[in-house]
């Protein structure tokens, strides 16, 4: 499995391996996620550049085949369930305003294989 990111335009940064309940930290304004034949779950966390505590993030899912919860400060939230293209869905982009300094999102496909995509991109901006 393999991860791409990229972050406001720098190069990309190259995960591989099995992502199972892994977690990325990211403190810049924009950029992607390409999930390469996606497995298990990645708890992405959003900090501003600036430091700045109170923000938002917009996020936009590319394709159907993954949750999303967002974490709060005592329970993970279904967003959205994956199972429909988010454009269908309605759903477009998805806005958080961070808790503490913070937003943090939890990707997660289905265990059953039939359901899992071949790829899966989020695209994000910090505000």
């Amino acid at each position: 499995m393999i991860i791409y990111i990229c972050l406001s335009g720098i190069n990309f940064t190259k995960f591989r391996g099995h992502f199972k309940d892994e977690r990325v930290i990211f403190s810049s304004g924009s950029g992607y996620i390409d999930w390469k034949i996606p497995k298990g779950s990645l708890e992405v966390i959003f900090k501003h550049p600036s430091g700045s505590l109170e923000f938002s993030c917009s996020v936009e899912p590319g394709h159907k085949g993954m949750k999303i919860f967002e974490v709060r400060e005592d329970a993970e939230v279904l967003i959205a369930n994956g199972k429909v293209d988010p454009k269908e869905e309605g759903l477009g982009c998805l806005d958080f305003t961070s808790i503490d300094g913070v937003v943090i999102i939890v990707l997660e496909t289905y265990d059953e294989d039939e359901l899992l995509p071949p790829y899966f991109r989020l695209d994000w901006k910090l505000k």
